[in-house]
């Protein structure tokens, strides 16, 4: 949860080069994952979508565009110690929890 809701949190401006470096990774990233996912919902019989590699990637490739928001928010609105390596770390967590969690659905299949 901290993952989706630490960014209601940031004012999420794109007014410093790492900031815009983190707008085309956030950019990039999303067309990745929607990438993985409709080769998925397209092509399910595909050798891509029966291996682990394939399956796992709506999984895996959200830590790209997740990067790409921790690029972009610098700071937060409240009055607290914060550094975008925070979110980073928090989002890695999730994506190694969320990919094994995947792995787990891949090997019952």
């Amino acid at each position: 949860m901290v993952v989706f809701f630490l960014p209601l949190l940031m004012p999420l401006t794109v007014e410093t080069c790492g900031q815009k470096t983190g707008l085309g990774v956030y950019l990039a990233g999303l067309g990745v994952y929607f990438l993985s996912w409709l080769l998925q919902i397209y092509y399910p019989d595909s050798a891509w979508s029966k291996s682990a590699f394939g399956f796992l990637a709506p999984a895996y490739t959200t830590m790209i565009w997740l990067v790409g928001i921790g690029l972009i928010g610098t700071r937060l609105f409240v009055k607290v110690p914060y550094r975008p390596t925070v979110y980073i770390l928090i989002s890695t967590a999730f994506v190694v929890v969320h990919t094994m969690h995947a792995y787990l659905v891949y090997t019952r299949l």
